[in-house]
């Protein structure tokens, strides 16, 4: 993993670094539920998706 990282030639943001402010706090507080399995990936990233729709 460090050879991959130390080799890249180019910078990748964080998927968040370009959500809404609304967006990055819907998905940093239902981490821990994706994280434990109460939460299925479909409806975290449903729920992000849904908050990143708003405006």
């Amino acid at each position: 993993m460090r050879r991959t990282i130390s080799g890249s030639q180019q910078n990748v943001l964080w998927f968040e670094a370009l959500f809404s402010t609304k967006a990055t706090t819907v998905s940093q507080s239902n981490a821990a539920g994706l994280v434990t399995g109460s939460l299925s990936p479909e409806k975290f990233m449903r729920t992000v998706q849904d908050a990143l729709a708003e405006k």
